[in-house]
């Protein structure tokens, strides 16, 4: 098996794993089905990408290719609570009785993906929530898993540029043997290329850059495929609650002792956290840390 090949099985194989967890909640907590989506940057724009869903069409909600709708957005730029293990509720995209229980899953400061739960009937009761809460680490090692192996598989096939002459042929392609793309794939991108013009296409958490090109045969589009990014978290949202509540002593001026007092813990353990604030946020100084965080210079 060629390298390329092997890292697209190992990447199938991390998608059915992360299909096994979504089956086994949403059976534990009487959910219709559950979707998953990573989520992508294209010109500072968010997108959908790599959908799986079980159990459940999820309809209106992640589309691959399609753009993130304004409200999560929002809340993936600004997080509206601590922590997210935390499942929130929210109705859903198509109204209805139905409830979907949601929350983001990152991988350090990069966010993972987006994984949604939808009710049979009703609304999902506090003590469903609280059961997807406390597996959500669970949840959250296999999808970090599966984007693993999703980005090893795509940095593998990185630099592939395609010709076409009209939507459905391609006129020319670099050799990529055992690469991600199928043929559907393929007619996909010239639709994308030939509906867009110029713009940027995303497709499986592919950025494609369109150029329109003219040569003997006629007009046709040049296409340099890449890796669409991820997003970062926000700085103060890459850190544990623990971690967070040290941050914001250590920004205010407070000693290690103040902190140990304040957060009945050992000073000891302040500075272990502490200094893991500092290697997560790329840190050496208090000052620097004020400035990451947003708080300006210290007094």
């Amino acid at each position: 098996m060629s390298p390329r090949n092997d890292l697209r099985e190992r990447a199938h194989q991390a998608r059915e794993e992360l299909c096994q967890e979504l089956q086994r909640l949403s059976e534990r907590v009487g959910a219709r089905g559950a979707s998953f989506a990573e989520v992508r940057l294209a010109e500072e724009r968010m997108y959908w990408a790599r959908p799986v869903r079980r159990g459940t069409s999820m309809e209106g909600l992640p589309e691959d290719g399609a753009a993130v709708d304004e409200a999560l957005v929002e809340e993936i730029w600004r997080p509206v609570d601590e922590s997210f293990r935390c499942f929130r509720r929210a109705p859903l995209a198509r109204g209805g009785s139905g409830d979907v229980a949601r929350t983001l899953i990152y991988n350090e400061d990069r966010l993972v993906g987006w994984v949604g739960f939808e009710k049979r009937s009703g609304a999902f009761s506090p003590s469903e929530l609280d059961a997807l809460s406390q597996e959500s680490e669970r949840l959250g090692d296999v999808a970090r898993s599966y984007g693993r192996a999703t980005d090893a598989m795509m940095k593998a096939c990185v630099g592939l540029s395609l010709v076409f002459a009209s939507k459905e042929s391609v006129a020319y392609r670099t050799e990529l043997q055992g690469g991600c793309f199928d043929e559907a794939d393929l007619v996909r991108f010239g639709e994308l290329c030939f509906e867009s013009g110029e713009a940027v296409g995303m497709l499986k958490g592919w950025l494609l850059r369109v150029q329109r090109v003219e040569g003997d045969a006629g007009v046709g589009r040049l296409v340099h495929v890449e890796i669409a990014p991820r997003a970062e978290r926000a700085p103060d949202f890459a850190l544990t609650e623990m971690q967070r509540r040290v941050a914001e002593y250590a920004r205010s001026g407070a000693t290690v002792n103040e902190i140990a007092r304040a957060m009945g813990r050992s000073p000891h353990t302040v500075k272990t956290h502490l200094k893991s604030v500092y290697e997560r946020l790329g840190v050496a100084s208090r000052l620097e840390l004020a400035a990451r965080l947003g708080g300006g210079e210290l007094a």
